[in-house]
């Protein structure tokens, strides 16, 4: 078969887990609103696929509906707070899991 297997921003090179400590803020009553926390090592359009916390999560009512890496360095986490009044999503240690997607250029500190 002639020619390459590899085409531009279509092949996942590597799958990996960053661990971070994030520390979101209250989430006003019925909405979603995106934060963003800084996490080294990722490379924007770095695919997050898992978002777990290290401890119990307090409350039912907030939970994380999207995940994004619009920049590197920058994760933002979508919450939603099904409640009626504000909530704060807990504060500590994450797991994250990347899929890093071929041909994405690396960020400045990782050599």
């Amino acid at each position: 078969m002639a020619g390459s297997a590899t085409i531009a921003r279509g092949n996942i090179i590597g799958t990996f887990v960053l661990q971070a400590t994030l520390t979101p803020v209250a989430v006003a009553a019925n909405s979603t609103v995106e934060q963003s926390f800084t996490v080294q090592g990722l490379i924007a359009g770095d695919q997050p696929s898992n978002f777990n916390f290290l401890g119990t999560f307090p409350n039912t009512d907030v939970s994380f509906v999207n995940l994004r890496c619009p920049a590197n360095n920058t994760l933002t986490v979508a919450y939603q707070n099904g409640s009626g009044g504000s909530l704060t999503p807990p504060a500590g240690l994450y797991y994250i899991e990347i899929n890093r997607i071929e041909n994405l250029p690396p960020p400045a500190n990782i050599v």
